[in-house]
């Protein structure tokens, strides 16, 4: 069979078929160029093992034959590949916007830092980030443009500041990515109101595919009373929380009130609120987060991390999973505390530490695995948009072929059994999906 005819697209799924993480959607088709080869992103999994074939995407035949990469933002589980497909002989142009070079490089650089310290070793090293940083041409958005044939377009997709849903056009079909998307209005950023039009093929996330979020404002009403319980009462409050677009979420709502103690900022969630303060334009009030970042206090490192476990304080830090970061650090000094709380704001994957508090009461922290005394208290300030909002997208664009994929099992299922209108594929790791127009 020949992969490359015209109006013919095989779809190769190298990661986040049926999963939430290392996205990576290889696609092979003819234009009017040739044949060529893009993937849309290229991201890790992280696991609680850190194992290296469950961290990476599947197999990619000669990456050096790659034409392009599409980023469509900085998270890990959408660029944290890029190094290892560039050891492995990755060279072609990856396009993304500046503001999703500058943290994906914050973000590259602390993963090998991890993994350096975790494994003692890394198959990529610094020069492959670097290298990276150089092959990455920066796009602007809705700047309309093609590369070898191919004709692409970058749109707002309300996930994180950066992230983008990407439109390509390939013989004159239409291709959606919508990477992760979000419709909701939040604290940092508008949701996602971009209109697509006369598309064929639409590769969609799921990762809420079967349930919805509560409502924003009463959320974050709870999440401050909760909050203001336990100050109140004497304890101290940890909030683990994602570098990239949650930390930030949490410091402008802690903003709105006055809490009597102390708000610490630790982790990478420092570097990233700086570098989206330098890049306000692409933030829905940057003086809302100058003044949240203001009236919290950045942790320097260790020595502070003493100190600041002797007292009573709100803790934002790193990472939003707790399967690493300083996060661990503090947790050891608070889990045993039946006054302090623990407050999970974000998505927790399976098998990470943050579900297994939720499903089970206990922590992982470093090797020994503790039951928690504390109290836990879980809040929904998902950046990704709820079952009511991707159906509503996906049944405005109705697509002819509908793809579902960044999503656990069941979330995939309810949609597709929902869509009747297009047809609808579910693919699994590795699984190659051809569709002929």
């Amino acid at each position: 069979m020949n992969t490359y005819m015209e109006n013919r697209f095989l779809f190769k799924f190298h990661g986040a078929a049926k999963e939430v993480g290392r996205s990576c959607i290889e696609i092979c088709a003819t234009g009017p160029e040739g044949p060529a080869r893009i993937l849309l992103d290229a991201g890790l999994k992280i696991t609680e093992d850190r194992e290296f074939f469950d961290d990476y995407p599947t197999e990619i035949d000669r990456p050096d034959e790659i034409d392009a990469v599409f980023l469509s933002h900085a998270h890990l589980d959408h660029t944290g590949a890029l190094p290892f497909l560039n050891h492995m002989g990755l060279e072609c142009p990856i396009l993304c916007n500046s503001l999703t070079k500058e943290v994906a490089k914050l973000l590259l650089m602390d993963s090998l830092k991890i993994e350096l310290l975790e494994k003692h070793s890394s198959v990529y090293n610094k020069n492959n980030i670097t290298r990276v940083m150089d092959l990455i041409r920066p796009i602007s958005m809705y700047q309309k443009d093609h590369i070898k044939g191919i004709w692409y377009k970058f749109y707002d997709a309300g996930h994180i500041p950066g992230s983008t849903c990407i439109v390509l056009e390939i013989n004159g079909k239409r291709i959606l990515y919508t990477g992760d998307v979000n419709h909701i209005e939040t604290n940092l950023l508008h949701g996602s109101n971009e209109k697509f039009n006369n598309i064929d093929i639409m590769i969609c996330e799921s990762t809420y595919g079967d349930r919805e979020h509560p409502n924003r404002e009463s959320e974050e009403k709870r999440f401050l009373d909760t909050i203001q319980r336990t100050i109140e009462d004497g304890g101290s409050v940890l909030v683990p929380a994602f570098a990239v677009g949650r930390a930030q979420e949490v410091l402008m709502m802690l903003s709105k009130r006055h809490f009597g103690v102390p708000i610490y900022l630790d982790g990478m969630a420092k570097k990233v609120t700086k570098l989206y303060m330098q890049n306000g334009a692409s933030l829905k009030d940057a003086s809302a987060l100058e003044k949240a970042w203001s009236g919290a206090i950045p942790i320097g490192g260790w020595q502070d991390r003493k100190e600041v476990v002797k007292q009573q304080a709100i803790i934002v830090t790193t990472s939003g999973m707790m399967d690493g970061g300083p996060v661990i650090e503090y947790a050891r000094h608070h889990y045993f505390e039946t006054k302090n709380l623990i407050v999970l704001t974000g998505y927790q994957a399976e098998g990470c530490n943050g579900r297994m508090l939720l499903e089970e009461g206990t922590l992982k922290l470093n090797e020994d695995v503790v039951k928690v005394r504390c109290k836990v208290e879980k809040f929904d300030f998902s950046a990704h948009s709820g079952c009511a909002q991707l159906k509503t997208m996906i049944k405005n664009i109705k697509p002819k072929v509908l793809i579902l994929q960044h999503g656990e099992e069941k979330s995939i299922k309810n949609l597709a059994s929902w869509c009747d209108f297009s047809e609808v594929h579910t693919p699994d790791i590795d699984e190659e999906i051809e569709v002929i127009m």
